[in-house]
């Protein structure tokens, strides 16, 4: 069974400023950042969330970073735990997984990773990049969405939820945001107890 927490496949809605990534050409990014990590772990993330987050009223501010990314639930967060947050989020990722975000962002459609024509013959046989067939997924899919969720916007979700062929469940989580999924404050009563079911009914 694949559980899906927060599913992002289009974001044709998604209202995060993280979209914004889609107007810069990936070419600059490629110069800008080179071919490595995006916001990797540094000493700097880490003294900033110790010597800033830590510190009230801004443990407030560092959270509401996050909210503005990724939508607002602020009585979901514990506050005392933002410079912790913040120490381990970002926590990295690769520059060409941001280039791939901005096209699928531009797109609209979730698709492979765009080469370019030229390097798409090279890696898919094809000028364009294929199309996830989310359709053909056989896997039993159980996915929880959160009403607030500004990448994994209910919108998409709504599509998404329409071309997944074998889906055994679904929970709408309308107050829950997306980060809302790894350390909302009533996630054991919103989704640990529908989960644990999931994954006894699968076992027999």
């Amino acid at each position: 069974m694949f559980i899906g927490l927060a599913p992002v496949a289009t974001v044709s809605f998604a209202s995060s400023p993280m979209t914004k990534l889609s107007v810069i050409p990936d070419f600059f990014i490629w110069d800008l950042f080179g071919r490595r990590d995006f916001l990797p772990q540094s000493h700097m993330i880490e003294w900033f969330a110790e010597h800033i987050c830590a510190e009230q009223p801004l443990s407030k501010l560092c959270g509401n970073i996050f909210f503005i990314l990724c939508g607002f639930d602020e009585k979901n967060l514990n506050v005392s735990r933002t410079p912790v947050y913040t120490e381990h989020c970002p926590a990295g990722t690769s520059v060409m997984n941001i280039v791939h975000w901005g096209q699928a962002v531009h797109g609209g459609k979730l698709m492979a990773f765009d080469f370019g024509a030229r390097g798409n013959m090279k890696h898919y046989n094809q000028s364009t990049p294929p199309q996830y067939k989310v359709q053909d997924m056989k896997v039993p899919t159980a996915l929880f969405s959160g009403g607030h969720d500004t990448l994994a916007d209910p919108k998409d979700v709504a599509v998404l939820l329409t071309q997944v062929s074998n889906l055994v469940f679904h929970k709408h989580i309308e107050h829950w945001d997306h980060l809302d999924f790894i350390w909302g404050l009533d996630a054991p009563e919103q989704m640990f107890p529908s989960i644990l079911k999931l994954l006894q009914q699968d076992r027999h």
